[in-house]
C-alpha cells in the first residue's frame, strides 16, 4: 500500500512530535487511529450502537473481547436493556493501560455485541499507545 511519513521534531515539546506523527498516519491509512498513552488512568471509549430495524432490540450485551494484559476494564460488559427501531445508544468503556503497554506500536481493540437470539457484531477500535510523560 502506497503512503508516506512526514515529521518534525519540535525539542520543546516532544509530545507534539508523537501525536502529530499518529495522526498523520491515521490519514495516510484511511481510518481513524486514537492515540492514548501508556500508564493512563481514566481512558474512555464510547461506542454507539445502533438499530438500524424496523423491530425493537432487547437485552443487548457489549463486551470487551480479547482483551490484552496491558489494558484494565472497569467492567468488560454493557448492557442495553431496550433499543427501539431506528435509534442510537451509547455505551461507554471505561478503562487504564499498565505502564508496560507496548508504545509506539497500532493495537485494535475489539468489541462485540450479542442479542438474545444469537445474532452477534463485532467493533474494532485502532489506538496508537504513546510513551508516558516523564516530567
Amino acid at each position: 500500500m502506497p503512503g508516506f511519513f512526514i515529521s518534525f521534531i519540535c525539542l520543546e515539546d516532544m509530545k507534539s512530535l508523537y501525536e502529530m506523527t499518529v495522526n498523520l498516519l491515521a490519514w495516510a491509512r484511511g481510518y481513524n487511529l486514537y492515540p492514548t498513552r501508556a500508564g493512563t488512568e481514566g481512558n474512555t471509549i464510547d461506542l454507539t450502537v445502533e438499530n438500524s430495524s424496523d423491530v425493537q432490540a432487547s437485552h443487548l450485551i457489549v463486551r470487551a473481547v480479547d482483551v490484552p494484559q496491558w489494558i484494565h476494564y472497569v467492567s468488560k460488559t454493557q448492557s442495553i436493556r431496550t433499543l427501539a427501531p431506528h435509534q442510537e445508544q451509547q455505551v461507554t468503556f471505561s478503562f487504564s493501560l499498565s505502564d508496560d503497554a507496548p508504545v509506539r506500536m497500532e493495537q485494535v481493540l475489539r468489541f462485540a455485541i450479542a442479542s438474545p437470539s444469537g445474532e452477534t457484531w463485532e467493533k474494532q477500535i485502532k489506538i496508537f499507545i504513546l510513551p508516558q510523560d516523564l516530567f
